[in-house]
């Protein structure tokens, strides 16, 4: 059971529990390229993405990541709030095995 002030949080707890939601702090795309050291090709790809990565850490603040999914397939939305207060964010799907 869960109470909270707010539906969100209720449903992101309970959707936490089971496991199908985790959030947790902006984890940097390119930052995967280091588990690829001895591979370059791989590596390349997560690199390409560093720029997305500084334009997010740049940009925005409030900056979460949400990683919905199981088995898999993961859907990652990384959120942010601009100077304005508007909240936008990217999204991906990740294949992990």
């Amino acid at each position: 059971m869960s109470a909270s002030a707010s539906k969100e949080f209720v449903l992101t707890s309970l959707l936490e529990a089971v496991g199908f939601v985790r959030t947790c702090p902006f984890q940097k795309f390119s930052k995967e390229a280091e588990h690829y050291e001895g591979n370059p090709k791989e590596a390349s790809h997560y690199i390409k993405l560093k720029p997305i990565d500084d334009f997010l850490v740049n940009n925005l603040s409030n900056l979460r990541e949400y990683v919905v999914g199981c088995m898999s397939v993961y859907y990652l939305y990384d959120v942010g709030q601009t100077s304005d207060g508007d909240w936008v964010g990217v999204r991906t799907v990740a294949i992990w095995t």
